[in-house]
């Protein structure tokens, strides 16, 4: 049911459209507070009563490397995970710094919420097949296995992750 939630290409629907600007909002909106922000979680209890559980940002960490080969300036941490498997990621990259090329096992949503950069998509034997300029606003959608490296620009890059792990028993 999700693996085909948002797609970018000729065939997007208003519907998905509408989720990009909708995702984009958030992000963004959470910008300016994010070094001090909260995650609420809202949920109803047995009674279907909304209860709200709030818990403090957790701190960035610095991601020396992925596989083995250095990345440059990235730090990431997990906001939060659980209902129906999804996580919600916030990462920053340096100014100049990089991301190593590297896959995720799950779709993963990438909403930019400030800085510029450039994505490169690689092929098996690591050469560089496509690339693009991103910025502030842009959602980049990975599919599972994608391999694909990020080049930051001259400010502070800041990205929002959100993924639906996939089931362990693939279902």
């Amino acid at each position: 049911m999700y693996s085909n939630f948002l797609t970018w290409g000729p065939d997007r629907t208003p519907t998905e459209d509408f989720m990009k600007r909708i995702i984009c909002a958030a992000a963004m909106a959470c910008l300016p507070a994010m070094a001090n922000a909260e995650i609420h979680v809202i949920t109803d209890d047995a009674n279907g009563v909304p209860h709200v559980e709030t818990t403090p940002s957790p701190a960035m960490s610095d991601v020396p490397e992925i596989g083995g080969k250095a990345n440059a300036g990235f730090s990431y941490a997990r906001l939060w995970s659980g209902m129906e498997g999804f996580e919600v990621f916030e990462g920053h990259i340096a100014p100049g710094g990089r991301i190593v090329s590297h896959d995720g096992p799950d779709t993963y949503i990438g909403c930019i919420v400030s800085g510029h950069g450039t994505m490169g998509n690689d092929a098996p034997d690591g050469t560089t097949v496509s690339r693009f300029d991103f910025g502030p606003g842009d959602v980049i959608v990975f599919g599972p296995g994608t391999m694909h490296h990020w080049v930051n620009g001259d400010e502070e890059l800041v990205f929002i992750g959100v993924q639906r792990r996939a089931p362990a028993d693939g279902g």
